[in-house]
C-alpha cells in the first residue's frame, strides 16, 4: 500500500458558496478530486501546503462522510472546518470571525417531549470535543503581542474596505440597532454544532449549557468525531453570518446575501493571516526546530517566560489543582471547563424581582471593574471557586489583552516578605504590556490587622492588576465591610448553581435521560433549600445512584450532609480492591479522628508521617491494612489530597460535617475548638455542631460573651430612632434608583464599546474619585498603633477609633455566633434558654447596627461633597470631558452621587445584620418562643418584630405591623425596613399571602417619608407566580 500524500493542511468547506468566498482569498493551484468529493489545493502565499475538500451537503453526517474519504487518501497535521455560523454572543456582530476552543456537539441524543398546552420541550444531551490549546492560543496571539497588533489592524481595515465593496457601510446589532462600521475581531471560545435554528427556545438550551457559547453550525462535531478517532488536531474557523434567530432571511434578502459573502471571505481571510503568524505554522507542524527554538529562548533567560509559557503552564496548574480540589472536575478528562459561577449584586437595587436582578458574569465585571469582592457562604461545599475563576480567565481576554490569573492563599500573604510577588515571581517579570495580571485572594486574614493591612500596602502597590477577593470571614461582616470599602471593591455574592447545570450534571454523573435528570435536579434543590443550603454538584459528584433518592427524603441538614458523606465512603468501600476492606463506619472514625488532628491539635501530616498516623490507627484496632493503601483509596476518591506536602481535606462540607459530629460528641474538645476569644473562629462548623447537639458549657460560654458585649453598649438613643442622622443624606433617596440605572448603563456601554461620550466616561470617573475618597476611613480599621495617626483624623482620634472598630469586632462576631446558636440550635434548646438567647441575639444585634452605623456616619461626606463641587474640580472635569453639560447639572450629579453614597453606607449595617438573621435563624421552631418574651428596648422589639414575620408562620406580620407604626415620621430607619421587607418579598418567602402582606407593611413605612412603591405590578406577580405553581410559593 502506497504512503499518503501528506498536507500541513486539510480545510473542509461545506457548501458551494463558501467555496467560491474561499477562492477569492485563495488562489486555485491543482485539482485532486475524484468521483466522491470535490477537492484541490491552493496557493498559500507561504510554504504550507494546504488541501481543500468540499462536501456533497451541509449537515454534520455529509461533514464526517467527507472528512473519512479525505483523510482514508491522505494525511495532514491540522483538519480544519471553515465556513459561516449563525452568531450567538453578544460579543459577536455580523463579519466577525471566531475560532473553536470548544465544540459543543449537541446533534445526538438530543429529545423531545410533550409540554405545557401542546408546547415540545427540547432535552439536549451535549458532547464536546476541544480543540489543541497551544493551537488556540497562537491564534490568539496577533491581538495581544505589540508586535502583531499592526498586522492584525491591517488585516481588518483590509476587510473593512472589502465590506464597503460589498456594499456594506455598516451593520447593526441583533435588535437592529447601534449601527457600525463592519470592521471585524476575532475571537475563540465554544462553537455549537446543533440544528441552525431561528427560535430563541433552542439558542437558550444551548446558552444554559454554555452561557459563553459563541455561534452555532452543523458540521464541527461530525468532523471533530472523525478526526480524534484518527489522532489528527482540529479545528474551526467561522465568520459570522447571522443572529440564528427570526430575522435571518429578511436580513440575507435585506443585504442580497452580500453579509454571507463576507463572513465567508473573513473566515477565509483570517486563515491566510494567520499563515504569517509563525506560532500557529510551528504549532501545526509541531516541529523539532520550534521546540528546539523555544528551548533555547528559555536557556537564554531562565527568569523571563513568554506569555504562551505563562499561559500554557498556568493552564496545566489549574488543572492539577482542580483535580484535587473538585470532585466533580475529576470525573473529566482533561481540558474540561467547568460553568463559571455567575454573581449577582450583594446589595440588590429596590424594585428589581427575583427574574430581573442583574446574574453578573465575572469576566465581564473585571471589564469595567478593578476590584470584585466575592463572599462566600461558609457552608459553599467546593473549595475549587478560586482555580474555576482563575480557569475561566486564563482562557480569556479584556481589550485583545491576554487575562493571567494569580490565585493567592489569602493565609499565604505576611509581612514583610512574603508577598504577591513571592507567591508568583515569573507574572511580574518581562513585558507587562500584553497582559492583564489578575490575583485572585483566597480566603483573607481579616482577623489580623497587620496582615490585612499588609494586603491592602500590596493591593495599592499593584494599581496595575485587577483583584478577585473570594472570603469566607462571616464572623465578621463588619471588618468584611470595611475591607471591601477599603480596596473600592464592587460586593458580590455567589448565584446558586443554575438549574439546567444540576440538571445536566445529574443526566452525565448517573446515566439519566433528559426528563428524569431534570426531576431528580428539581427535587434535589428544592430539598436543599430547605435548609438554606445550595445545591451543588460537589455534593453529589463521588456517591452512587441509589444514595439520591435518599438525599431528596432528608428532614434535617444534618442529615442530609450524613448521606452525602456516607454516599462517597459507599463509593470508596466498593471500589476497594484489598484483601481486608473496612466498612464505611469505620473510615467514617479514621477521617473523624484525622479533622480533630488538623483543626483542633493543629497538626499536620505529609504522606510519610500520614503513613505513620495510619498505621497506628491500625494497629490501635488491630486491623490488617496496608496503610499506604487506606490512605490512596481516599485520594482517589477525592476526599483527602496533598497541598505543598500537606494532607487536607478536599470537600469543606465533609470536613466540617465530621468535625462537627466528633465535637458533639467530646464536649470538652468542643470547648477547646470554639473558643470566642479567636475570631478565625470555624463558623461553618460550627452551625452544624449547633444542629447536632450544642453542649451546655458552650452554649453558656455564647451567653455570657453576649452579655458582655451588651453590658458595654452606650445608653443613648439608637441613631436609626433618633435625629442625629443628618436628615440631607435622605434627599437623594428618591433619586437613587435614578442615578444607579444611569452609573450602570454608563458602565455596560463604556464596556460594550457603545454610544460613548464624554458624560459617561465623565460619571464613571466621578463615581471612582467618590469611591476613592469614602475608602480611606475603611483603610483606617486595618491601622494599627504604629501606623500614622492621620489616617483616622478625619473620623476620631487614633485610640478611640480602634476601640469603636474592636467593640465593633466584638458586637459582630458575638451577633453572629449567637445566631447561629439559636438559629441552627433551637431543637435542642429548653424554653428558659432559647427565650433567653433570643433577647440576647436581639439586643446584640440592635447594638451593632447602633455603633455600625453611628461610626459610617462619622465618615465626612459633607467635605467630599465641597470638594467635589469646588469650582477647582469642576474646572477640571470640564477640561477634561468638555462637552454640551451645564456646569450646575453637573454640580447636581456629584452631589446626588455623594448623598447616595453616604445612603448606601449609613443604611448598610441595618440591611447585613438584619440579613444575616434572616438567613441563619428562620427556623420555625423559634416562632413560640419568639412570640412569648418581650425586649425592653424599642429597637430590639423592632428586630424581634422583624425577625417573626421571617418565619412565615401566619402570626408576626401583625406584630411589626404596630411596631413599625411606632416609629418616628421621617426616618432612615423606615426606609431600611422597606428596603429589607421587599428583599425578602422578591427574594426570600415563598407564601403568597404572607407576601401580599408584608408588601403592604413595606407601602405602608414609606408612605410617612413620602416615598411609594409600585405595589400594584408587585402583587400581580406574585398572584401570577402562585397561579403558576398551583401551591402558593415560588419556584424558580
Amino acid at each position: 500500500m502506497s504512503e499518503k500524500r501528506h498536507f500541513d493542511l486539510i480545510v473542509n468547506i461545506p457548501l458551494e458558496e463558501e467555496l467560491n468566498a474561499f477562492l477569492n482569498i485563495f488562489d486555485h493551484k491543482e485539482d485532486f478530486s475524484n468521483d466522491a468529493q470535490y477537492r484541490c489545493t491552493v496557493h498559500t502565499g507561504t510554504d504550507v501546503t494546504m488541501l481543500v475538500v468540499v462536501q456533497d451537503e451541509m449537515g454534520k453526517s455529509s461533514a464526517s462522510n467527507s472528512t473519512t474519504e479525505a483523510l482514508n487518501e491522505f494525511s495532514c497535521d491540522l483538519f480544519i472546518c471553515l465556513g459561516i455560523a449563525g452568531g450567538l454572543s453578544k460579543d459577536l456582530k455580523l463579519g466577525d470571525v471566531c475560532y473553536s476552543g470548544n465544540i459543543l456537539d449537541v446533534n445526538d441524543n438530543a429529545k423531545t417531549t410533550d409540554g405545557d398546552e401542546g408546547a415540545i420541550n427540547l432535552e439536549l444531551s451535549p458532547f464536546t470535543y476541544r480543540t489543541d490549546k497551544p493551537l488556540s492560543l497562537a491564534l490568539d496571539f496577533v491581538r495581544r503581542d505589540p508586535t502583531s497588533r499592526t498586522k492584525y489592524s491591517e488585516w481588518q481595515q483590509g476587510r473593512l474596505a472589502r465590506a464597503k465593496e460589498l456594499g456594506l457601510e455598516e451593520i447593526q446589532d441583533k435588535k437592529g440597532q447601534n449601527p457600525q462600521e463592519p470592521l471585524p475581531k476575532s475571537m475563540g471560545g465554544t462553537i455549537a454544532c446543533g440544528v441552525v435554528s431561528a427560535g430563541n427556545n433552542y439558542n437558550d438550551k444551548l446558552k444554559q449549557i454554555d452561557r459563553k457559547v459563541l455561534a452555532i453550525e452543523t458540521e464541527s462535531g461530525g468532523i471533530f468525531n472523525i478526526t480524534s478517532r484518527k489522532g489528527v488536531k482540529a479545528l474551526t474557523i467561522r465568520g459570522i453570518s447571522d443572529y440564528a434567530d427570526p430575522n435571518k432571511a429578511k436580513l440575507e434578502a435585506g443585504t442580497q446575501d452580500a453579509v454571507r459573502v463576507l463572513a465567508a471571505e473573513n473566515a477565509a481571510s483570517f486563515l491566510k493571516f494567520q499563515l504569517g503568524n509563525k506560532k500557529f505554522v510551528d504549532r501545526i507542524r509541531s516541529s523539532k526546530a520550534a521546540t528546539h527554538d523555544t528551548e533555547e529562548s528559555i536557556e537564554a533567560s531562565s527568569t523571563t517566560k513568554s506569555l504562551e509559557e505563562l499561559v500554557l503552564g498556568g493552564q496545566d496548574f489549574i488543572d492539577e489543582r482542580l483535580r484535587e480540589l473538585s470532585p466533580e472536575y475529576r470525573l473529566h478528562p482533561k481540558g474540561y471547563q467547568m460553568p463559571l459561577p455567575s454573581i449577582i449584586a450583594e446589595q440588590p437595587k429596590e424594585g428589581s424581582g427575583r427574574g430581573s436582578e442583574p446574574i453578573h458574569d465575572i469576566v465581564e465585571c473585571l471589564q469595567n471593574e478593578d476590584h470584585i469582592y466575592i463572599a462566600l457562604d461558609k457552608s459553599y461545599p467546593d473549595k475549587s471557586v478560586p482555580w474555576v475563576i482563575a480557569d475561566h480567565l486564563i482562557r480569556s481576554e479584556i481589550n485583545n489583552v491576554q487575562l493571567l490569573p494569580i490565585v493567592v492563599d489569602g493565609d499565604d500573604i505576611k509581612p514583610p516578605h512574603y508577598s504577591i510577588e513571592v507567591a508568583a515571581p515569573d507574572v511580574f517579570v518581562g513585558d507587562q504590556e500584553n497582559r492583564q495580571v489578575v490575583i485572585i485572594f483566597d480566603g483573607l486574614p481579616l482577623s489580623s490587622k497587620t496582615r490585612t493591612k499588609f494586603i491592602l500596602d500590596q493591593v495599592h502597590q499593584h494599581e496595575n492588576a485587577k483583584f478577585i477577593f473570594i472570603d469566607r470571614t462571616e464572623a465578621n461582616f463588619f471588618m468584611q465591610s470595611e475591607f471591601a470599602s477599603a480596596v473600592s471593591a464592587s460586593a458580590y455574592r455567589l448565584c446558586e448553581v443554575s438549574f439546567s447545570q444540576m440538571a445536566y450534571f445529574v443526566q452525565r454523573n448517573f446515566e439519566m435521560n433528559g426528563t428524569e435528570s431534570e426531576v431528580v435536579a428539581k427535587r434535589l434543590r428544592d430539598t436543599f433549600r430547605k435548609f438554606h443550603l445550595n445545591a451543588h454538584p460537589a455534593y453529589f459528584a463521588g456517591i452512587p445512584k441509589e444514595t439520591l433518592s435518599a438525599l431528596i427524603q432528608a428532614n434535617r441538614r444534618t442529615e442530609l450532609m450524613q448521606l452525602g458523606v456516607d454516599g462517597f465512603l459507599t463509593f470508596l468501600v466498593a471500589g476497594d480492591q484489598a484483601k481486608i476492606t473496612l466498612s464505611r463506619t469505620t473510615r467514617s472514625k479514621f477521617l473523624r479522628q484525622l479533622v480533630v488532628e488538623l483543626n483542633v491539635n493543629k497538626r499536620s501530616f505529609n504522606e510519610a508521617e500520614l503513613v505513620e498516623y495510619t498505621a497506628e490507627f491500625a494497629a490501635h484496632y488491630d486491623f490488617d491494612i496496608k496503610p499506604i493503601t487506606f490512605i490512596d483509596e481516599f485520594t482517589k476518591s477525592g476526599i483527602l489530597f496533598f497541598d505543598d506536602d500537606r494532607v487536607r481535606v478536599a470537600i469543606p462540607f465533609i470536613e466540617s460535617f465530621l468535625l462537627a459530629q466528633e465535637l458533639a460528641s467530646k464536649p470538652e474538645i468542643a470547648v477547646q475548638y470554639f473558643d470566642l476569644k479567636d475570631y478565625n473562629f470555624d463558623l461553618a462548623t460550627f452551625d452544624l455542631y449547633c444542629e447536632i447537639q450544642p453542649s451546655e458549657q458552650i452554649v453558656s460560654a455564647v451567653s455570657k460573651f453576649l452579655e458582655d458585649n451588651i453590658g458595654t453598649s452606650q445608653e443613648e438613643q439608637h441613631i436609626l430612632l433618633s435625629d442625629r442622622i443628618d436628615p440631607s443624606s435622605l434627599i437623594a433617596v428618591d433619586k437613587l434608583g435614578a442615578l444607579q440605572n444611569r452609573i450602570e448603563k454608563a458602565a455596560r456601554d463604556i464596556v460594550d464599546d457603545k454610544n460613548i461620550t464624554v458624560e459617561k466616561q465623565r460619571l464613571m470617573d466621578i463615581t471612582e474619585r467618590v469611591s476613592e475618597r469614602a475608602s480611606k476611613s475603611s483603610v483606617a480599621a486595618f491601622e494599627t498603633d504604629g501606623d500614622s495617626e492621620t489616617s483616622a483624623d478625619s473620623i476620631a482620634h487614633r485610640e478611640e477609633f480602634e476601640a469603636a472598630v474592636d467593640r465593633l469586632s466584638d458586637l459582630s462576631f458575638g451577633t453572629m455566633v449567637g445566631t447561629l446558636l439559636v438559629g441552627y440550635g433551637a431543637e435542642h434548646l429548653d424554653a428558659d434558654t432559647k427565650r433567653q438567647l433570643i433577647v440576647l441575639v436581639a439586643k446584640s444585634a440592635a447594638n451593632l447596627i447602633d455603633q455600625w452605623t453611628e461610626f459610617n456616619n462619622k465618615i465626612d461626606f459633607g467635605s467630599m461633597k465641597s470638594d467635589l463641587t469646588s469650582d477647582e474640580f469642576l474646572d477640571e472635569m470640564m477640561v477634561k470631558y468638555p462637552s454640551d453639560t451645564k456646569r450646575e447639572k453637573l454640580k447636581s450629579t456629584i452631589s446626588d452621587y455623594v448623598d447616595m453614597m453616604k445612603f448606601i453606607c449609613v443604611s448598610d449595617p441595618f440591611r447585613k445584620v438584619m440579613g444575616s438573621l434572616g438567613d441563619h435563624a428562620k427556623n420555625p421552631i423559634l416562632g413560640k418562643s419568639l412570640a412569648a418574651v418581650e425586649i425592653d428596648e424599642q429597637f430590639a422589639e423592632l428586630i424581634r418584630a422583624i425577625w417573626l414575620s421571617d418565619l412565615e408562620l401566619g402570626y408576626g406580620e401583625d406584630l411589626l405591623n404596630e411596631k413599625t407604626k411606632a416609629l418616628p415620621k421621617l426616618s432612615l430607619l423606615r426606609i431600611c425596613i422597606s428596603e429589607y421587607l421587599l428583599k425578602q418579598v422578591y427574594w426570600t418567602h415563598a407564601k403568597k399571602d404572607h407576601r401580599l402582606k408584608l408588601l403592604d407593611i413595606a407601602e405602608s413605612v414609606l408612605k410617612k417619608v413620602s416615598l411609594n412603591i409600585d405595589s400594584s405590578k408587585i402583587k400581580k406577580a406574585i398572584t401570577e407566580e402562585s397561579k403558576k405553581n398551583g401551591d402558593g410559593g415560588f419556584q424558580s
